[in-house]
């Protein structure tokens, strides 16, 4: 019960969607990578399911990370745009 709570707690600390997929991608990777190891697993046909779902956990924190980036640039032009005073250029 506790955990959870915790998990709640870390999760609530950022705001950002994308940033939030990609720590819930990066913790998953995480536990996949505690479990691989042969004394956890009964199966070995396991070991091609974890595999499967780290490359496609990665696809998805590479995604998160180039529209994040987009985003950052978007951000950084948007300011790059306004002068001293908040006014924007024309």
């Amino acid at each position: 019960m506790t955990d959870e709570k915790e998990l709640q707690e870390f999760y609530s600390q950022t705001d950002n969607e994308l940033l939030q997929i990609i720590e819930t991608q990066c913790m998953l990777l995480a536990t996949i990578a505690e479990i691989c190891e042969p004394e956890y697993r009964t199966y070995d046909d396991e070991l091609i399911d974890m595999n499967f779902v780290k490359g496609y956990a990665y696809k998805v924190i590479l995604a998160s990370q180039k529209k994040l980036l987009k985003y950052i640039k978007g951000y950084n032009i948007n300011i790059d745009n306004q002068d001293k005073d908040g006014h924007q250029q024309t």
